[in-house]
């Protein structure tokens, strides 16, 4: 028994580790003070969870709300744990939240399966939750152990932490000095703990411990170098009696060892059943002890602990059934005094306590397994699929892995580790990542088409990286093939389905079309809206899409209240196909404005094409190519040969209507160049359709009739090709002017026929201007005002712009110039907003045949409003009504430095030299 016992102490253990530290204890008051996220740093013992407390002790103080959590070791791995810790005491608030995020919010609590966890949805829901409790009083989060927290809740309070700026709650969180664990510490103030002064250092030791005889006082400052945890520990190793000369108080060794030491020697004096009971409590959170025993057990578990509460090792509040242990290193000690099977048993004991909540019990159960198991495999492979479906990739793609370690059989550890590789590819954050995990499956199975999973795994990493779709679509029917007779798992339908029509897509082939539509009812498994949406998209014609239409729009507008980032470029990617992007603007602005995860590299990428090109086919060009380079880079930067090829794209069409010839024949070249020899249907359509409009621009229809018929043929109207909506004008205006009057009629009939008309206001128009170019004498007027008359028409400025040219050039030569120079002046002025110049000066040169030289709108020494672009009169509005460049900036989510352009090219078009002058310029400025 150690000689100098817990009664020796004439304050409390926290409270004496507080001597020396009124430096820290000032910052940490002015952090509190001034709602500061603040981590505190050190190594081991140095007083971090001291300070911790005496923060939220103070926070108390000054009527905070104080919600406080300790990261565990042994649930580093188990999805907000740490979040159900820090938010529980608020979970009579979550009723003032949405209903999305209060739900999404409430399935990560509690763990329950109602809503999916979804990470930017829950990001909102914690930060509206911890504003909504800050608005009746101040809040502090206190964190113990942060290098601990499992990687969702990481993600999560990352995201929240940094945005707590003007709201009266403070983060208080401690970390070892080299290890951040999940959570992105950057830019998040530190204060590093060093040792106590040698002055700090004896008042601690002489409050304390003030019977300390004078020898032990000297070793123990020596040994403890200034740290607090030795200082209050190494005193109680001190024999009463004297020792044998030579023989020392304290072990030799680094300080955690010699401290550790201390520890271990007082817990093997505990009884059996409170150490039993205190593994459990290392191994769960604070304020478990029901997982212990039932509620008229946790009376008879409080009086097993006692022992380790008198020894000064744990803090009991029995009140609120919590335990704390009083340092990490004790509960570290614990762990590691704990033998391979006493862990296993304490894994099984919680496994059966948590019995309602899966995700949990299968981590503990995996834990538990001495070996393979086909019952804890199967609910784990459960668990994965079930975080695949909430959003979690990185978190299915660990836990299917365990279950393919955990499988007995050989083809069932080959089916769930090909169908980790699948979860990883994915979302196409980490094609290496993907890589490893085939080549485990190629060591147990050599042939790549023995699972539908492997195969599609496989086929996505040649698609997405160096873009090789045929040995991709070669795999996958193999894999298809050889499977036929068995009875796919849903994530093996999922995974073939889902990859079979991306290669589709990507190749738009008729022949692989035609197979997929052969295998598509034995593949089709429940996928989410969006993916649903897409598939039959592609599956029905236009003219039988009515109802599907209405579904989609319904979709789009529950985009408002959904933050699920997948769902939101889900819904987005069928709303490209049917020009319904515009609907979709702002919840992919704020997803690009959101912290995604490291696993949704893709789901940026595919924000910022979508966004990309919404912006090109609504006059925004220079948006649109901003957010294309953008993605180009970030395509880049991670391997993604296809992705990177395809995404060039708007910056191509925004060259070729602008008349920068050479660059659109460059990077369309440079398209074809990468694409053909791959057969990436797709890139080489984009690149066809970037030479068209350079051709059409320069009046060079001959070529611009050649670039449109591969696209898609005179008279037909290429299944699954979405560019043929884009280039039925094209194809008419160049036949006719090429002296192809039947190919042109009959094209136009094709598109008539299709019910085209009946998808978006920009096909009615173009199918109306279409039909009205081969419509003769007065007939060809009434098919102009039609297409003119859609509602919504104007959405499209530039093809809106190119019908009024076209009905303006046929008006002049039906020999009505009054009303052919209305409609040729505003063409040339919505091409001159949108630098189309080649396609103004073709405008112009018709005002001028009719008789009319356009005057510009800007007078003599008065500004020209007309002249700004839609961004320009945004931007401009934006700082008349006092808004900075950086807060513009994040409005519009463009960089400071872009609205900066912007407004530099602002003044001189409003005749005005200065920022002060825009309200006035601007009358309807607010």
């Amino acid at each position: 028994m150690s000689a100098t016992k817990r009664s020796d102490y004439e304050v409390g253990p926290v409270r004496a580790a507080l001597v020396g530290r009124e430096p820290e204890l000032a910052v940490i008051d002015r952090a509190i003070r001034g709602g500061r996220p603040l981590l505190l740093v050190g190594d081991a013992g140095i007083g971090k969870s001291a300070l911790l407390e005496a923060g939220a002790e103070r926070a108390r103080e000054l009527g905070h709300t104080v919600l406080r959590a300790a990261a565990v070791e042994h649930e580093a791995g188990l999805p907000f744990a740490g979040l159900h810790q820090i938010l529980i005491s608020l979970r009579g608030e979550t009723d003032r939240l949405p209903v999305g995020q209060r739900d999404v919010l409430l399935a990560a609590l509690e763990r329950g399966e109602s809503a999916g966890r979804t990470h930017l949805l829950l990001c909102n829901a914690v930060l509206g939750l911890l504003r909504t409790a800050a608005a009746h009083r101040p809040v502090s989060v206190t964190l113990d152990d942060l290098h601990w927290l499992d990687r969702a809740s990481s993600e999560v309070l990352a995201f929240v932490v940094r945005r707590l700026e003007g709201a009266a709650i403070t983060f208080l969180a401690t970390l070892p000095s080299r290890d951040g664990g999940f959570f992105e510490r950057a830019g998040i103030a530190e204060l590093e703990l060093g040792p106590l002064s040698d002055v700090a250092a004896r008042r601690l030791l002489a409050a304390a411990f003030p019977g300390l005889k004078s020898q032990h006082r000297s070793r123990v400052l020596l040994h403890a170098r200034g740290n607090p945890l030795a200082l209050l520990e190494l005193p109680r190793t001190c024999p009463a009696a004297p020792q044998p000369s030579g023989v020392r108080p304290f072990e030799s060794g680094p300080m955690n060892r010699r401290l550790m030491a201390g520890f271990a020697a007082r817990l093997a004096t505990l009884p059996a059943a409170c150490r039993e009971n205190l593994l459990l409590i290392a191994m769960t959170r604070q304020d478990e002890l029901e997982l212990l025993g039932d509620v008229e057990g946790i009376a008879g578990v409080l009086v097993d602990l006692e022992p380790a509460r008198t020894e000064g090792l744990i803090d009991v509040d029995s009140g609120a059934a919590r335990v704390n242990f009083r340092h990490p290193l004790i509960r570290a000690v614990v762990l590691d005094a704990t033998s391979a099977a006493e862990l296993r048993a304490a894994h099984r004991r919680l496994a059966i306590a948590l019995s309602a909540d899966p995700e949990r019990r299968s981590w503990h159960l995996r834990h538990a397994a001495t070996g393979p198991d086909e019952t804890i495999a199967d609910a784990l492979e459960r668990a994965s699929v079930d975080l695949r479906a909430s959003g979690d990739a990185s978190g299915a793609v660990a836990t299917m892995v365990s279950a393919a370690e955990l499988s007995p059989g050989h083809a069932a550890r080959i089916r769930r580790l090909a169908g980790a590789a699948f979860l990883g590819s994915y979302t196409g954050a980490d094609l290496g990542q993907t890589r490893e995990l085939l080549a485990r499956v190629r060591a147990l199975e050599p042939d790549p088409t023995a699972s539908l999973e492997g195969a599609a795994a496989a086929a996505c990493v040649l698609m997405m990286g160096a873009g090789d779709l045929e040995p991709a679509q070669r795999l996958l029917v193999q894999a298809i093939d050889v499977t036929s007779g068995q009875s796919p798992s849903t994530l093996a339908r999922i995974a073939a389905s889902q990859t079979l029509l991306s290669l589709c897509r990507l190749a738009e082939r008729p022949d692989w079309w035609a197979w997929r539509d052969a295998q598509i009812g034995r593949l089709r498994a429940a996928a989410p809206v969006s993916v649903s949406l897409s598939e039959r998209i592609e599956d029905t014609p236009v003219r039988d899409s009515s109802v599907l239409f209405d579904e989609l729009d319904r979709a789009i507008a529950g985009l408002t209240a959904c933050d699920d980032p997948a769902e939101i470029i889900g819904v987005a990617d069928a709303a490209a196909l049917t020009d319904r992007l515009g609907g979709c603007r702002e919840p992919l602005r704020r997803l690009l404005g959101s912290e995604l995860p490291v696993e949704a590299t893709m789901l940026r990428f595919g924000a910022q094409c979508m966004l990309a090109l919404d912006a090109f086919q609504t006059g925004r060009w220079e948006e649109s190519e901003e957010l294309t380079r953008a993605a180009v880079g970030l395509a880049g930067a991670h391997g993604f040969g296809l992705p990177e090829r395809s995404a060039v794209t708007t910056v191509m069409l925004c060259a070729a209507l602008r008349g920068n010839h050479s660059q659109a024949r460059e990077l369309a070249s440079e398209m074809l160049r990468w694409a053909l020899p791959r057969g990436v249907g797709h890139v080489a359509a984009n690149a066809r359709y970037g030479l068209l409009l350079s051709a059409i621009t320069e009046g060079d229809f001959e070529a611009a009739f050649a670039h449109a018929v591969l696209i898609t043929p005179p008279g037909t109207l290429t299944p699954h090709q979405p560019r043929a909506s884009w280039v039925m004008l094209d194809l008419v205006e160049s036949a006719l002017r090429t002296g192809r009057e039947l190919e042109a009629r009959a094209h136009v009939a094709a598109v008539q026929a299709s019910g085209l008309a009946t998808m978006s206001s920009r096909t009615a128009m173009l199918t109306a201007a279409a039909a009205a170019l081969v419509t003769p004498d007065e007939g060809t007027i009434t098919s102009f005002e039609a297409a003119l008359d859609v509602p919504g028409g104007a959405r499209w400025p530039f093809e809106h712009a190119r019908v009024q040219l076209l009905f303006g050039e046929r008006l002049r030569r039906l020999r009505e110039p009054s009303r052919s120079r209305m409609h040729l002046a505003a063409a040339c002025e919505t091409f001159e907003r949108l630098g189309a110049l080649p396609w103004a000066e073709r405008a112009s040169q018709e005002l001028r045949a009719t008789g009319l030289t356009r005057a510009r709108s800007r007078g003599a020494g008065g500004p020209d409003r007309d002249a700004l672009t839609p961004q320009e009169l945004e931007i401009a509005q934006l700082a008349a009504a006092g808004l900075s460049n950086k807060e513009i900036g994040q409005r519009l989510y463009l960089s400071h430095r872009t609205v900066g352009a912007h407004l530099y090219r602002v003044f001189p078009k409003l005749d005005i030299t200065s920022r002060a002058a825009l309200r006035d310029a601007l009358p309807n400025a607010t």
